[in-house]
C-alpha cells in the first residue's frame, strides 16, 4: 500500500466497471468494500442523461452496493452545479 499513500480518492465509472447492462460484474461489490475499508473517498461516475440519479441509485442498491446518492456524479448534476455556481437561471446557445 506504500504506493497508494498519495491517493486520496477514486473516480469509478458505473457501466462496464460495476455492472454491464443489468448484470453485476464479478468482484465489484467486494472491491468497493475493500476501497472503503482503506478510507479512500469515492465518487461514482455515469455519462447517462436518460436516468435520474434516484433510478441509478435504486439499481445500485438492487445489486447490493453500499453507495450513497451524494457519491454519484452525472452530466445532469454537473450542469446543475455549473448553473448554480454561476447564478444562471437560463442557458441559451
Amino acid at each position: 500500500m506504500k504506493n497508494f499513500r498519495r491517493i486520496s480518492g477514486l473516480l469509478i465509472d458505473l457501466e462496464g466497471v460495476l455492472y454491464s447492462d443489468n448484470k453485476l460484474i464479478k468482484g465489484a461489490i467486494e472491491i468497493i468494500h475493500t476501497i472503503r475499508k482503506h478510507n479512500f473517498r469515492i465518487r461514482f461516475l455515469t455519462n447517462t442523461t436518460t436516468a435520474p440519479i434516484k433510478q441509478i441509485l435504486e439499481k445500485l442498491k438492487n445489486f447490493n452496493f453500499n453507495i450513497f446518492k451524494e457519491e454519484i456524479f452525472s452530466p445532469i448534476i454537473a450542469t446543475r452545479n455549473y448553473l448554480t455556481q454561476n447564478n444562471l437561471k437560463k442557458f441559451v446557445l
